[in-house]
């Protein structure tokens, strides 16, 4: 019953969201909020073969974590096998930080 409340309020959610043209806030909250799932907030930004960049949700190491794996396997696209370093975090706006991997 808790499953199909939950289903039927993110379905709100996501119609009004989708409607107002803030689908990608409501989107990143119901995340938040439901899925609890580690790199949920992760996004590459950009990249080439000397560094990259990812954005993800300000305030959790797991979500630096995920961010950290993407930047490996980003570097890994661009042919540096040797992994990546975190160079650097910035604030972005609304709770997001967006990191610099140097790629090896």
């Amino acid at each position: 019953m808790r499953q199909a409340i939950r289903l039927t309020f993110l379905a709100v959610i996501l119609l009004n969201g989708a409607s107002c043209g803030i689908g990608q806030t409501i989107s990143t909250t119901v995340n938040k909020t439901f899925v609890h799932r580690p790199g949920y907030s992760v996004e590459f930004v950009a990249g080439n073969p000397t560094n990259v960049l990812i954005d993800f949700a300000h305030g959790s190491d797991e979500e630096l974590n995920a961010a950290h794996t993407l930047a490996v396997n980003r570097c890994a696209l661009f042919g540096r096998a040797g992994g990546a370093i975190l160079d650097s975090i910035n604030p972005r706006q609304d709770g997001v930080d967006r990191a610099s991997f140097l790629c090896q």
